[in-house]
Parts: structure tokens; C-alpha cells; sequence
């Protein structure tokens, strides 16, 4: 597997081990509706998704 792969494993790992999926599917789901994440990397995706759901604020800088 390449870095990329790497990273988005390590991601979905956590989310598993933090028994939080449910909340990151959601939060993905969310997501989706909004445009200013569609022109971001699933792994960008992810790692905003993990971001907020373990509670970090909104980062609208975008």
C-alpha cells in the first residue's frame, strides 16, 4: 500500500477503535451536502470527518 492508503487506514482504524463509526458515517453524510467539501480528497474528507466528530469546532476557513 502507498502513504495515501496509509493514512486513510490509520483513520478508519481510530474511528473503529473509538467505537465511533456511526458518528463518522453521519458526519461524512453531512458533508456531502455541503459544497465547500467538494473539491477536497476523500482523505481530506476523513480527516475532517474524525476531526469533528472527536469534537473539534468548525473550521470555516475554507
Amino acid at each position: 500500500m502507498g502513504h495515501y492508503e496509509d493514512e486513510l487506514v490509520e483513520i478508519y482504524n481510530e474511528v473503529v477503535a473509538e467505537g465511533i463509526k456511526k458518528e463518522f458515517d453521519h458526519q461524512l453524510e453531512k458533508m456531502k451536502q455541503q459544497p465547500k467539501h467538494s473539491h477536497k480528497s476523500v482523505k481530506e474528507k476523513w480527516g475532517y470527518a474524525l476531526y469533528r466528530v472527536k469534537g473539534g469546532p468548525s473550521l470555516d476557513k475554507y
